[in-house]
């Protein structure tokens, strides 16, 4: 999420010209669907395919069917998948602390970076006052729920 958040898209396209598959959910052709003002199953006939596993993708993936190279972006940004949404950074399954970084995304690479800088900053600021990883582990509570609140409300005011 924190890498998200401080995310700035170098408009490179590697996103749009290499992923494969996109993956879709029912929501996701939902979305599609409100966007071209057509029902729902017209838009999984137009727009998927089911990839064999059980889950639907575009049936154009690379490069995806809405890659514009004109405005280098998406033309149905709005109503993109949760797949692009959530890219570059993908969760991995079962971990709530780990994350993919597409190497071939700039972007990602450089808020990796700025993040891993600050977290080494913050971890040699503890060292030097005597913070013991002891005393890390019992955060208060309070501490954690206002982080949280004010992480949740930065994210509320971004233009996704």
């Amino acid at each position: 999420m924190a890498c998200h958040a401080i995310f700035d898209c170098k408009r490179c396209a590697n996103c749009c010209t290499t992923g494969n598959p996109i993956r879709l959910r029912r929501e996701d052709a939902a979305r599609i669907a409100r966007h071209f003002k057509i029902p729902v199953s017209k838009a999984i006939k137009k727009y998927t395919i089911l990839d064999g596993k059980g889950y639907s993708k575009f049936k154009a993936v690379e490069p995806c069917r809405f890659y514009d190279p004109s405005i280098k972006g998406c033309r149905i940004y709005n109503a993109r998948p949760w797949s692009c949404r959530i890219f570059p950074f993908l969760g991995i399954y079962g971990s709530e602390d780990k994350v993919l970084v597409h190497e071939s995304c700039p972007g990602s690479i450089e808020a990796h970076q700025a993040l891993m800088s600050a977290l080494e900053k913050v971890q040699r600021e503890q060292k030097e006052i005597g913070r013991s990883d002891e005393t890390d582990k019992k955060t208060d509570k309070e501490d954690i729920r206002m982080a949280k609140e004010w992480f949740r409300a930065l994210l509320e005011g971004l233009d996704r």
